[in-house]
């Protein structure tokens, strides 16, 4: 029995005007730029609105403190929420837990998510934030007063002492409160 031979057909690209490789490459550099930009944008590293307040004044028009494109401050919080800061720290050694360390890019995200539920007059939790870390939000009428109401609530304070968390970032637009920890 003779073996038959397969002979194929050669395939040969046209010639001519193919731009497949072109629109391929043009879409994945768009990806690309566009998951930069995406990350860059919705985390605010670096430019968030007011993340870099005093809280002496420095020129916010809706009497938060804050300048919406303030840059280069020495300090990342206001007054406001260092008073957050501290009063955390202080339920956290108060439990003999360690105390929470600032992490600025914890700071521009809760500065974010606040500033959102600021100008969107909302309050509710980050769809997205929250799935990064955990999130506690309040609105009161001071910043002592967030963190009471933080205190005063069994899961809130549950985060507030966790053991494995090292980090936090807080913001305060009033009436709102943010604290994202790690």
């Amino acid at each position: 029995m003779k073996k038959k031979k397969m002979v194929g057909k050669k395939v040969s690209k046209k010639k001519g005007n193919d731009y497949s490789d072109l629109v391929v490459g043009i879409i994945v550099i768009l990806l690309v730029l566009g998951v930069f930009w995406y990350f860059n944008s919705e985390m605010n590293i670096g430019f968030s609105p007011g993340m870099s307040g005093t809280g002496q004044g420095d020129g916010g028009n809706d009497g938060d403190g804050r300048d919406e494109w303030n840059k280069g401050k020495s300090d990342i919080l206001t007054s406001e929420e260092r008073k957050i800061f501290d009063k955390i720290n202080e339920i956290r050694e108060n439990n003999g837990r360690t105390p929470l360390t600032l992490n600025p890019t914890l700071v521009a995200s809760a500065n974010d998510w606040t500033y959102t539920m600021k100008k969107n007059n909302k309050f509710k939790h980050s769809k997205k934030y929250s799935k990064l870390y955990y999130e506690i939000i309040s609105m009161a009428d001071s910043a002592s007063d967030n963190v009471e109401s933080w205190k005063d609530s069994k899961v809130h304070l549950e985060i507030i002492l966790n053991e494995g968390l090292n980090e936090i970032g807080v913001s305060r637009i009033n009436p709102f409160a943010t604290a994202h920890l790690i």
